[in-house]
């Protein structure tokens, strides 16, 4: 037998005005605390992360390209090859593959390729890249880091980023 879902309506005269008052009040006294904001700026860093990625007019094409082109080809071969992944958000991953002698500021440049505002955010430290390939999860301090190797950064043969909201 297959099972329909359960279907729930308020009606009037199974409404209980007072709770009903009681659980907004409750929700509304939700949205004051630090649990609900940080969830909601999470979101919202989440959504416009994940729209500069996919919105782009004249000019970000033209930034993206700019950044495209200051990146050195992609190697094709095995040996001293780095693989990076960047998780940019819910569902949402890029990866490439760089020489591990390749700087931060490679890598940096290729995240530009693929939304110009990304760099920017980064160097003004509104939005940090954390090295998930560990345990706990480590901030890249990336004004400091970009002369740094892939390899001297623990990222060969290969290295897992995250883009995350910046943390006081």
């Amino acid at each position: 037998t297959r099972l329909r879902p359960v279907e729930y309506r308020l009606s009037r005269r199974d409404t209980d005005l007072a709770k009903l008052w009681m659980g907004k009040a409750v929700l509304e006294k939700a949205k004051e605390g630090n649990t609900y904001r940080l969830a909601k700026a999470k979101t919202d860093f989440q959504s416009a992360l994940r729209k500069s990625l996919k919105t782009a007019n004249e000019e970000e094409l033209r930034r993206r390209k700019e950044y495209a082109k200051l990146l050195a080809k992609e190697p094709s071969g095995n040996s001293s090859i780095s693989v990076i992944k960047i998780f940019l958000g819910e569902n949402l991953e890029h990866s490439r593959r760089f020489f591990c002698d390749d700087t931060l500021e490679s890598v940096v440049q290729w995240l530009g390729s693929l939304s110009s505002i990304i760099p920017d955010k980064l160097l003004m430290s509104e939005w940090d890249l954390v090295d998930v390939s560990l345990y706990p999860a480590k901030r890249i301090p990336i004004p400091e880091s970009l002369g740094s190797t892939l390899q001297s950064l623990g990222w060969f043969p290969s290295g897992q980023m995250e883009i995350i909201m910046h943390k006081e």
